[in-house]
């Protein structure tokens, strides 16, 4: 039977035109979310081929405690370019990883843009650590701690070196991956709260062996500086949004 006859099969339905054109082909991936996941990696290409030896370092610092001592006794400097790149490294994979965790279970400021998102969250981690910083450099001064706050400092840089580095892979599969991204997301997520209990773990070994510190103080410590400020900032952003 000869269909041309009777016409096109879609001339004779129901359904009103919704477009009279072609449609574009719209991707769902986010460029701006490629770029900075490349800008991450760039880092860390970056930092491997410049300090390739005390990148190495800073990895085995997460299983060996020698070497994260080693790494505690060499002069420290937050400020140097190495430690600015590693820092801007974890502040880039930790935002994106809140954002991922946001988008996917819409839980707070839904109805902002994907990067405004992304920067909103960049810019509380930013407060927050900052916050922080002064927070123990008050109590360095009031307890007369300097030497034990400085050594948890460190210790906690040199983690979140790590942790950011090891976050990365998780990220860049999560966003370009076919597979379902709340699996790497997941695996990112297990991996910062890893590098988490690791900071506090050998900040309680340190004050209760190396300084001599009660446990009361530094149970004292967890609970004002580490604990409740998380908690505060997450009844704040769900009670605002």
């Amino acid at each position: 039977m000869n269909s041309s006859a009777y016409g096109n099969i879609f001339n004779q339905h129901l359904l009103p035109l919704q477009h009279l054109g072609p449609l574009a082909k719209v991707s769902s991936q986010q460029t701006w979310a490629a770029l900075v996941l490349i800008f991450a990696f760039s880092i860390l290409v970056v930092l491997k081929i410049n300090a390739a030896p005390k990148l190495i370092k800073i990895i085995q610092s997460t299983y060996n405690v020698q070497v994260n001592a080693q790494l505690e006794r060499e002069e420290f400097n937050p400020f140097r370019s190495f430690s600015i790149l590693l820092n801007v490294l974890y502040l880039l994979c930790f935002s994106f990883l809140i954002y991922k965790i946001n988008r996917y279970y819409q839980l707070v400021y839904t109805d902002a843009g994907s990067f405004v998102q992304f920067l909103y969250f960049m810019g509380i981690i930013i407060m927050a650590y900052g916050v922080k910083f002064i927070m123990n450099k008050f109590v360095s001064i009031v307890t007369n701690e300097t030497k034990s706050i400085y050594e948890f400092e460190t210790n906690c840089f040199i983690i979140n070196y790590a942790t950011g580095i090891f976050i990365l892979p998780w990220l860049i599969l999560s966003e370009l991956s076919r597979f379902n991204p709340i699996v790497f997301i997941s695996g990112a997520v297990v991996v910062f709260v890893l590098g988490v209990f690791v900071k506090w773990y050998r900040g309680l070994l340190a004050g209760l062996l190396k300084q001599r510190i009660g446990i009361l103080q530094i149970l004292a410590y967890f609970c004002v500086l580490e604990i409740l400020p998380v908690l505060v900032l997450v009844k704040y952003l769900i009670e605002t949004f």
